[in-house]
């Protein structure tokens, strides 16, 4: 498979898991309505390999955010599949969502 082809395979996985989980579990009472909108921008950043590269990742897409129309775009879901820290290690995950809340971005959003 060609590395676009496994993108969309990590894309579509993101869509479901927030249909079947974020949305089938009703975490969070917004998500229905901002998926059925087409409001939800799913970015696989297949290229962020390191911790540094995923936070800049996320900078970028704070930024796209703040730029954007609400009514266009009012979420991110940011997949790194090949960023091995974040995905094996859930306390390195945790410490950098944490990391991230805690910095000076300014999205005035949640991360999770």
């Amino acid at each position: 498979a060609t590395s676009e082809q496994r993108d969309d395979v990590v894309h579509d996985a993101v869509l479901s898991w927030a249909h079947d989980v974020v949305v089938g579990l009703n975490l969070c009472p917004f998500a229905e309505h901002e998926l059925k909108s087409d409001r939800v921008r799913v970015v696989v950043a297949s290229e962020a390999t390191t911790r540094e590269q995923a936070q800049e990742t996320v900078k970028h897409e704070c930024e796209t955010l703040l730029d954007m129309d609400r009514a266009k775009l009012s979420t991110t879901l940011i997949a790194f599949p090949a960023c091995a820290v974040l995905r094996s290690d859930f306390l390195a995950f945790n410490d950098f969502v944490t990391e991230l809340e805690q910095s000076e971005l300014d999205c005035n959003d949640q991360f999770a």
